[in-house]
């Protein structure tokens, strides 16, 4: 059921997020890896999807050219963030992100027999939480363990400081 302040193109995105929580409630293997490139999956969506959103929306232009273009490499949808929505990345760390992502490759490419530390799931469903609100104006509440919910609470009083301590926007 969607909230009122729910973004409709918000969607897949959370599911995606939700459907890994939910794994990583039957925790095994297996299911950390399927949660892991879910996550991967959820970020990159919800990249894609902002980006791509009317001006009306998001208040940038890309063209579509230039968005078929991105959207076909991994860093270069991470460098049109950095260029485009670097106001929506307070408490985002890209290189971070990335890092998860090469490990989600290496599960989705080399996974037979791979498996993934719960940790490292559990972190970057935090950071994909984290990118979603930020994205998005509102939370998809998952929860995917204790120590997750503390490394999050510590994500999100970090992103509230980054954007205390930000210059204002100005729109001119």
């Amino acid at each position: 059921m969607h909230k009122k302040n729910d973004s409709p193109w918000a969607s897949g995105p959370a599911e995606l997020l939700k459907h890994a929580a939910s794994l990583l409630s039957k925790d095994s293997d297996a299911n950390r890896r399927i949660a892991m490139i879910l996550i991967d999956n959820a970020v990159e969506q919800a990249m894609k999807t902002y980006l791509s959103l009317p001006k009306r929306v998001s208040r940038i232009t890309i063209s579509r050219r230039q968005l078929s273009e991105l959207s076909e490499s991994f860093p270069a949808l991470l460098d049109a963030m950095e260029q485009y929505a670097a106001d929506k990345l307070a408490g985002i760390d890209l290189g971070a992100i990335e890092w998860y992502h090469r490990l989600r490759n290496e599960l989705y490419h080399q996974g037979f027999g791979l498996t993934v530390e719960r940790d490292k799931v559990e972190i970057y469903a935090e950071l994909a939480q984290l990118l979603y609100q930020n994205l998005f104006g509102h939370a998809v509440s998952i929860t995917v363990g204790r120590d997750a919910e503390m490394i999050g609470r510590a994500i999100e009083l970090w992103n509230r400081l980054e954007l205390l301590s930000s210059p204002p926007l100005r729109i001119t």
